[in-house]
């Protein structure tokens, strides 16, 4: 259940690897940056999860990954396709940086209007002072009207955090 793909290149030939990864060297009818978007695909990674094993760490052996079977197609269409993905990779790194600036805007401009400290720029008020406080309470069971058979009162209790389920 990792997505741990990388294309080597001149700029990281040089780096170590951990004896855990596969080595994949395409012969002549692929393409290598192909066979790296090829090998990050969702298709791929499932085919991959389903023949791993192990106690500890799951993983692929050897045969399990040459038994893998994968489209090939011919390298005109291998040579079209690498620079669409690599548009669409770098569109995908533009939207994952726009929706990283926008987590921080709000953020940044409440800081900059207030202070990182409510005590800096404003006057302070207690928040009670401010409004009723109301707290998610289930009712009291004397009020009937709010309990049958057609309403599940559902507490943070009742959700196993792990799977998310209502218990």
């Amino acid at each position: 259940a990792t997505d741990k793909v990388v294309l080597v290149t001149g700029a990281n030939r040089s780096n170590i690897w951990s004896t855990g990864f596969a080595a994949l060297r395409p012969y002549h009818d692929t393409r290598p940056k192909w066979l790296f978007y090829w090998l990050r695909s969702r298709i791929f990674q499932e085919m991959k999860d389903a023949r791993c094993t192990g106690a500890t760490q799951n993983a692929i052996n050897n045969q399990g990954i040459q038994e893998l079977m994968i489209p090939l197609p011919p390298l005109p269409a291998q040579d079209r396709l690498v620079p669409l993905l690599d548009e669409a990779k770098a569109l995908g790194g533009l939207r994952a940086a726009a929706d990283q600036r926008s987590r921080d805007l709000i953020p940044s401009l409440f800081n900059e209007m207030v202070g990182e400290s409510p005590h800096t720029k404003q006057t302070v008020a207690a928040l009670g002072s401010m409004g009723q406080v109301v707290t998610g309470n289930t009712p009291p069971r004397t009020e009937k009207a709010f309990f049958g058979d057609f309403i599940e009162w559902v507490k943070t209790d009742n959700i196993d955090a792990a799977s998310g389920l209502v218990t």
